[in-house]
């Protein structure tokens, strides 16, 4: 698969996960109740700022991996770290700038309600937003692990190759680049930081200050809920990026090298090119679950705001005494 094939379909797994999260959205979301002016306009400034932190967030992440690219040009030496790093470090960026966005300066009400339930990063979201990036770092562990055990260095003892030798010595294979420790190493860390980031984002969201005034618990977990869905969403991408890349590399470093062994007459090898090429496919299968991730993201924070249309109806109905 080519470099532009490859980005043509993540553009369109992105434009495909934006479309039906932000048709699905629509569905889950019910009408809140109608609330006087002073409460609708705080719903507005609430959700308003949570949608400018997703947003900046979403920015913050793709202007990070524009620059990873350009840096993975300038450095040809550098044999691809920049871009083996880059899922986990935009998104890295992108959560850690949404946590770093102040809330929204609201006037002190002279009364307010609210949940003595406790908050937790987990609050706001059901199990299949944790579930799913929890899976895709399972794998990614279990793909690294098996590239550092299966990694060969290179003439630089770089261990970013995979080598195949036949039973008898005579024959063998070498491909790269593979998943090895130059590269895996590096991908750990960078998704240790991602996770810490997702943590301190959603830690934010749940410690934010609630909304004054009493009737608002609805529209103050729906934007909590809103901002929760783009943090898991754009961590779900990058392990998923990260998943699929080493997958994907991976499995076409040991495709090529056991096809090559197999032409050369060496027996035992044709099912591990043709088990290597599954692998591949279901690596790129992971990219682009990677895009319609990224896509789910953008589409969560562009319907942070939708909540609270019914509510500014709601409010000038009020204020007009209609």
């Amino acid at each position: 698969m080519t470099g532009p094939t490859l980005l043509l379909l993540l553009l369109l797994a992105l434009l495909g996960g934006a479309l039906v999260s932000a048709a699905t959205a629509g569905r889950r979301e019910q009408p809140l109740a109608p609330l006087d002016a002073a409460s609708a306009d705080a719903v507005r400034t609430t959700t308003g700022r949570a949608r400018s932190r997703a947003l900046l967030g979403l920015v913050a992440a793709a202007a990070t991996a524009v620059g990873l690219l350009a840096l993975q040009g300038a450095r040809p030496g550098w044999l691809g770290l920049p871009l083996a790093v880059a899922p986990g470090l935009a998104a890295s960026a992108g959560l850690l700038v949404f946590s770093a966005v102040p809330a929204a300066r609201r006037p002190p009400a002279p009364a307010t309600s609210g949940s003595l339930d406790r908050r937790h990063p987990w609050s706001f979201a059901g199990r299949r937003p944790f579930a799913v990036p929890a899976l895709a770092g399972a794998v990614l562990v279990v793909a690294l692990g098996a590239g550092a055990a299966l990694a060969s260095p290179d003439a630089q003892g770089r261990r970013r190759t995979f080598t195949a030798v036949s039973a008898d010595g005579v024959v063998t294979g070498t491909a790269s680049p593979f998943p090895g420790g130059y590269y895996g190493l590096p991908v750990l860390v960078v998704a240790l930081l991602l996770l810490a980031a997702a943590w301190l984002a959603l830690h934010r969201v749940a410690t934010t200050s609630a909304l004054p005034g009493p009737g608002l618990q609805a529209a103050d977990r729906r934007w909590r809920t809103a901002s929760t869905r783009v943090v898991s969403r754009m961590a779900t991408a990058a392990l998923l990026g990260y998943a699929g890349g080493v997958l994907a590399v991976g499995g076409s470093a040991v495709h090529r090298t056991a096809a090559g062994m197999a032409l050369n007459g060496v027996d035992g090898f044709g099912a591990a090119a043709t088990g290597a090429a599954v692998v591949a496919v279901l690596g790129a299968l992971l990219l682009l679950l990677g895009g319609v991730a990224v896509g789910g993201a953008v589409a969560a924070a562009l319907g942070t705001t939708a909540a609270p249309a019914p509510v500014a109806v709601a409010a000038e109905q009020v204020g007009s005494g209609r």
